[in-house]
């Protein structure tokens, strides 16, 4: 990354603010990026005699198939529900009282 800023900055092309924040990526950088850490001080870090460390093997993982194989239905039309209508259940007594009006 830091070898295409530095060829990016050679280029007219780029305006004098890009040109001075890649620069001063640069002094950063070569201060070891002090003003930023990649920790923050003061965190309560766990002590390495503490840390556990879990390892994943994805060798014995054997997937199922049953979801990757399409099936083909000859009786689509008559299995296929089609749209699902909700209707919202009136009480009964907004019923009767409708037919009472």
């Amino acid at each position: 990354m830091f070898v295409t800023l530095k060829n990016s900055v050679d280029k007219s092309s780029l305006s004098e603010y890009t040109q001075n924040m890649i620069q001063i990526l640069f002094a950063m950088r070569e201060d070891e990026f002090k003003e930023n850490p990649s920790i923050a001080p003061g965190l309560n870090l766990a002590d390495e005699s503490s840390q556990y460390t879990h390892m994943i093997t994805f060798d014995t993982c054997e997937p199922k198939p049953l979801l990757e194989v399409f099936h083909y239905d000859k009786k689509y039309e008559e299995h296929d529900p089609g749209p699902i209508k909700r209707r919202r259940k009136r009480p009964e007594t907004a019923i009767k009282r409708r037919l009472t009006m």
